[in-house]
């Protein structure tokens, strides 16, 4: 299977399905596995940084 190249915010997987953005997160914190299509992104200093939840295409299918 090739590597994806997208992903996707909880927002967007939220927004595409229908449902709460704060339940697409917790069921992320649940199945934290990235070979499962789900991972974190930090976008500055890890001592101040929020992670962003985003998915793959696999993970949202």
């Amino acid at each position: 299977m090739a590597s994806p190249s997208h992903a996707f915010t909880a927002y967007y997987v939220a927004e595409l399905l229908g449902a709460d953005q704060d339940l697409i997160e917790e069921i992320a914190a649940m199945q934290t596995d990235p070979e499962e299509g789900m991972f974190s992104i930090i976008d500055s200093e890890p001592e101040t940084a929020e992670s962003i939840v985003v998915f793959t295409k696999c993970a949202i299918d």
